[in-house]
């Protein structure tokens, strides 16, 4: 994806690993937290907005 700070095309998910009972033992899945970028000159990252329960 292209970085909206440094118009490359290295802005990349960050993502969390959860691990959800189910029935047979933990089922693992991914949730996206947020974007970063992985141009090293460039700082950007954002977080997802956090649901509201």
């Amino acid at each position: 994806m292209i970085c909206p700070k440094c118009n490359k095309d290295t802005l990349q998910n960050m993502y969390v690993r959860l691990s959800l009972p189910c029935e047979n033992g933990r089922k693992r899945t991914f949730k996206t937290v947020g974007y970063v970028c992985m141009n090293d000159e460039c700082d950007f990252s954002q977080k997802s907005k956090q649901e509201e329960d």
